[in-house]
């Protein structure tokens, strides 16, 4: 089928999500979630174009910062982004088409941000300074 190939376009209806990890420094972990939501882009898409292409589109559209020049905390392994089809998670790397999308479609596209918390803030260490009793009980740990 040369020159003959004939490319088919989609309706892909992007829905941002932003998800807030407050991360731990002490259990290098997520101890809590927040997602926020933003307003659903639609754009038209060849099949052939990969999810990331669709990711990086929407990042620079909204101005998000570039994923290489996020912080990665100790203890996260994770992706900065993904995205979620029909309930599953979809492959950036491949093509809408080999990812199962070849109609107009929803794709929810999550950037991870982590928000580092320590186990104890400046005015915690200042008050435990100033009580003594408090040391001698967080030394038998």
């Amino acid at each position: 089928m040369h020159g003959g190939q004939q490319t088919s376009t989609v309706k892909v209806t992007l829905q941002p999500r932003i998800q807030k990890d407050r991360w731990s420094m002490y259990w290098k972990e997520s101890m809590a979630t927040k997602t926020d939501s933003f307003e659903a882009i639609t754009v038209e898409a060849d099949v052939n174009t990969t999810v990331g292409k669709l990711q990086q589109e929407l990042a620079e559209k909204l101005k998000w910062q570039p994923v290489d020049s996020l912080v990665r905390l100790e203890g996260f392994k994770g992706p900065w982004e993904f995205a979620v089809f029909k309930g599953r998670s979809v492959n950036p790397a491949v093509s809408l088409k080999a990812n199962g999308i070849i109609t107009d479609a929803t794709i929810t596209v999550v950037r991870q941000v982590l928000m580092p918390e320590a186990w104890k803030s400046i005015t915690d260490v200042q008050s435990t300074a100033e009580d003594s009793s408090s040391e001698d009980e967080e030394d038998t740990f």
